[in-house]
């Protein structure tokens, strides 16, 4: 019983598919259609911007397919999008060693070196390295592209591209056609179509500077530019999660604009740029858009410009919001236009703006002082241009340098008097180093801000019964250095010489006998220009006093120094 139980068991185990055994050979191979399924599962990830994503489908077909070079060839395609050039390079030029050659070869060369060209732009080189890159991917480019243009759909765009930087801009037109063939949504690739066209319109236009000179050809690639352009916006909308596509759409309405001014449609490339402003500021040229929005002979040459900026500006907070600090620079130019333009309060509210979002915009201080001085706010101006001045003085004076220092200096001396007038000396020598140093070939200004140092610090002195010594030592020291850059300027000044003099003598107490040798030098130059018969009645007192003052302060310093030797040689005394 017990064998044939057992039989029987074994008999049941043998034929029930309950109890089977699972079979023993491996799996089927993975079809050539899978393979080639998840190949394009990959590529449309790359396509829409998701390499990291295509190289794990890649490499999933790699493992499927036995590591191939059908499937490798894709994963490199993905390091590429990734930044891994140079590992993409290193391994192509292994492959070639290996014998591997023909258009795969080709396309992965070629992208590679539009993907290396463009790390250097971004890295701000122009050596001839990457002209190098650009003519060696349209090579190798166009070879594949020929062989199989839909396969390698993606190089007609790096195509185009390389052949644009390169020059080539009939190769340059054909492969970008073809790549807004492939792609008829991709913003970017309109806009790549637009550059080519405008180039290519640029070329046939020659000197035909008037639209109704242009030639047919001049005429269609400028439709063609203008068109492109327009569907790259069109194929972007309104990105507002999307920093990347933020950029190619501020890139295509600035070129729009920059497409009509060429036609002297001004007022439509006004609205394209304030496109591009809102999307993109920092990616305008203002001072350039300026000039191409300048009207001559319109009543306001400006305003399409100021417009431009109003409308950029309220886009772009209406897409980021006030808070966000990228659109200082629009800020800056309003303030600048509205200023140039006699519009003060807004001139001024735009650059608060400016310099709130943007602290580095230190001259927005100085030409807020100009609106208030126009106004006549002198407290006003004071205080604008002393923010700067205490915030970044070299940034400030590149600012009252510029133009006419000159009268810069002399609006700010004009402030610095009326705060004088009430008791301002503090403010006032502040303002006088500024006049100062913006115009540094002015004896009067030197000679002023010394007058003003030493006068504050007397002040201090007569203001307290224990006045900060270590404050009035510094004003003196200052006063110090300012005199002596007014006699540098004057050195046979009479007054200036006096003047110095009584600094070492009196203030700062050394250097006694360059004080003395000062105080001789100006009573001689006094004596020779009291001996000429043309002064004014003005200078001849000015030089008089100086003479007195110095013989007198001579006489005092020899006093002091000889009442010191004394007291040194132990023969009592003092002083």
């Amino acid at each position: 019983m017990r064998t044939l139980l057992t039989h029987t068991i074994l008999l049941l185990a043998a034929t029930s598919p309950l109890l089977a055994a699972p079979p023993l050979s491996a799996a089927p191979a993975v079809r050539p259609a899978d393979v080639e399924a998840l190949i394009a599962k990959g590529r449309d990830l790359l396509d829409a911007g998701r390499p990291k994503e295509a190289e794990a489908i890649f490499r999933e077909a790699a493992a499927a397919d036995k590591n191939s070079f059908r499937t490798e060839m894709w994963t490199l395609r993905a390091w590429m999008e990734q930044g891994r050039v140079n590992d993409t390079l290193d391994r192509l030029d292994a492959l070639e060693r290996e014998g591997h050659a023909g258009a795969d070869l080709d396309y992965l060369f070629g992208m590679a070196f539009v993907r290396m060209a463009e790390q250097k732009i971004a890295q701000g080189a122009t050596d001839a390295t990457l002209q190098m890159n650009f003519e060696d991917a349209v090579a190798r480019l166009k070879t594949a592209v020929a062989a199989d243009p839909v396969r390698y759909r993606d190089a007609c765009l790096a195509l185009g591209q390389a052949a644009w930087y390169a020059q080539d801009l009939e190769t340059a037109r054909a492969a970008i056609d073809r790549a807004v063939g492939f792609y008829p949504r991709d913003g970017g690739t309109h806009l790549m179509q637009g550059r080519i066209a405008l180039s290519q319109f640029q070329v046939a236009r020659g000197e035909a500077a008037a639209p109704e000179e242009w030639s047919e050809a001049a005429q269609g690639h400028w439709s063609a530019a203008r068109a492109a352009f327009t569907a790259a916006m069109e194929c972007l909308g309104a990105p507002a999660k999307d920093t990347k596509a933020q950029g190619l759409l501020g890139t295509a309405a600035k070129e729009l604009g920059h497409t009509l001014v060429w036609k002297g449609m001004r007022a439509e490339a006004a609205d394209a740029y304030a496109v591009a402003l809102a999307w993109a500021p920092h990616l305008v040229d203002l001072g350039q858009m300026r000039g191409l929005l300048y009207e001559e002979g319109a009543e306001v040459p400006l305003g399409l410009f100021l417009a431009a900026l109003e409308k950029g500006e309220a886009g772009f907070v209406n897409v980021f919001g006030e808070r966000n600090p990228a659109d200082a620079t629009v800020h800056w130019w309003i303030g600048y236009t509205n200023l140039e333009l006699g519009r003060y309060e807004a001139s001024e509210k735009a650059y608060l703006a400016a310099v709130t979002k943007h602290p580095a915009y230190v001259d927005s201080w100085y030409y807020v002082f100009l609106g208030r001085y126009d106004r006549q706010d002198w407290d006003g101006a004071a205080e604008a241009i002393l923010r700067g001045w205490q915030t970044d003085p070299p940034a400030l004076l590149n600012a009252t340098r510029a133009g006419d220092a000159g009268a810069n200096a002399e609006r700010v001396a004009w402030v610095a008097a009326q705060l004088l007038q009430k008791g301002g000396i503090h403010e006032a020598a502040m303002l006088y180093e500024i006049c100062a140093e913006t115009n540094s070939q002015s004896v009067d200004y030197w000679n002023n801000l010394g007058l003003l140092l030493r006068d504050e610090g007397d002040l201090l002195r007569q203001a307290s019964e224990t006045p900060d010594e270590a404050v009035i030592a510094r004003l003196n020291e200052r006063a110090l250095a300012a005199y002596l850059r007014a006699l540098d300027l004057d050195p046979a000044n009479p007054v200036l010489l006096n003047d110095t003099a009584v600094i070492y003598h009196q203030y700062v107490q050394r250097d006694f006998e360059r004080a003395l040798a000062m105080y001789r030098r100006a009573q001689e130059t006094a004596a020779e220009l009291l001996a000429r018969t043309d002064l004014s009645k003005e200078d001849r007192t000015a030089y008089e006093t100086a003479q007195r003052d110095a013989r007198n302060n001579e006489r005092d310093l020899k006093e002091l120094l000889a009442k010191r030797k004394k007291a040194a040689e132990g023969g009592g005394g003092g002083g």
